[in-house]
């Protein structure tokens, strides 16, 4: 996971910094076709985080000032959300036959890029917030192999912080009785994709432990069966 989200957030950031500076000024050197193909590209890392952002801030609203949005039939909302969620994942599937990602095999869903993907989302959001904020970066390279970053829980310090900005109002809206369905739902959703990275690190790192003390030998006390003594046992010493 360090060098998972170190590769995110500088790829996220490095987008982020493209999109609010040098791309309006090479704009009107691309053709229309080339303007949209990078825009696609590059909208990516910038709306999950603000999606991402939005929802801790509705939440908040919500679960402390007791602040709703507009009230919306349900079926009319079904209606509308369900088209605009099958169109995407028509859309997606179809876009699969594209897949040219050498880790994923041929005709996968990709699902787990997907999830982790998702898991990735308050590292989006924190780099967003750094380059808002001007705040520079060094140069970085993911170790490779051996070379690795081992994981500690400073690894996850933007996941949990994260996770009290979602967790934190959730508390107070159930102590307040701001019981909404969605919003809890949607809360609880952001904290899933929290503290699930931690809950894998600390899965896998328990089964290192388990394996790594089944390869070590057995320290069982071994019984040493002491000898009668007799006198024909001490005259054969002697011999």
């Amino acid at each position: 996971f360090s060098d998972y989200f170190s590769q995110q957030d500088r790829w996220s950031r490095g987008t982020d910094e493209v999109l609010t500076g040098r791309l309006w000024r090479l704009a009107r050197r691309l053709s229309p076709r080339a303007l949209a193909n990078y825009s696609f590209l590059l909208f990516y890392y910038p709306t999950v985080a603000i999606a991402w952002a939005l929802g801790a801030l509705n939440g908040l609203l919500y679960f402390s000032l007791g602040a709703g949005g507009v009230e919306v039939p349900a079926h009319l909302w079904l209606m509308l959300y369900l088209d605009a969620a099958t169109l995407q994942i028509g859309l997606y599937f179809f876009n699969r036959r594209h897949n040219v990602s050498p880790h994923e095999e041929e005709g996968s869903t990709g699902a787990m890029g997907l999830l982790i993907s998702a898991l990735s989302a308050p590292v989006y959001a924190a780099s967003l917030a750094a380059v808002v904020l001007r705040r520079g970066s060094g140069f970085v390279i993911t170790p490779k192999g051996d070379a690795g970053t081992r994981d500690a829980l400073a690894t996850f310090r933007k996941h949990l912080l994260w996770g009290l900005v979602f967790g934190v109002p959730l508390a107070l809206g159930l102590a307040l009785g701001h019981d909404h369905v969605s919003m809890r739902v949607w809360s609880l959703a952001s904290l899933v994709v929290c503290l699930l990275p931690v809950a894998i690190w600390r899965t896998e790192a328990a089964a290192r432990r388990r394996a790594h003390r089944q390869r070590q030998p057995s320290r069982e006390a071994v019984e040493i069966e002491e000898p009668e003594l007799s006198w024909t046992s001490l005259d054969r010493v002697g011999s």
